[in-house]
């Protein structure tokens, strides 16, 4: 992970019904959702839930693949995971107490 690519990553993320689209996402698994139903969870129109996930896949936060006619979006785990590894890469300085909050302690010497 860069750190122009985490920039990106955290602005797309800082608004909140991106970050509820996003969190939506991530309980979707694998499968994904529609725009159509991601509006629906998040309380918003199609139109301004696919206005979100186009900022989300600028970002690479999310992926998309077209089915048939609709256009389904998925987490990408891939990059999330290096956002959070790349957040906490130099985590408390190595201490172990504290480490352990981040699920570090058995991975750090």
């Amino acid at each position: 992970m860069n750190e122009k690519l985490a920039l990106d990553m955290l602005g797309a993320l800082s608004q909140e019904t991106r970050l509820r689209i996003v969190r939506y996402l991530v309980q979707c698994g694998p499968e994904g959702a529609s725009a159509g139903e991601i509006g629906q969870h998040v309380g918003a129109a199609a139109s301004l839930a696919s206005f979100h996930l186009s900022n989300l896949e600028q970002a690479e936060v999310v992926t998309s693949e077209r089915q048939s006619r609709k256009i389904i979006y998925r987490a990408n785990y891939s990059n999330l995971g290096g956002l959070m590894a790349f957040m906490l890469k130099d985590c408390c300085n190595g201490h172990p107490d504290i480490l352990a909050c981040c699920g570090f302690a058995n991975t750090r010497t």
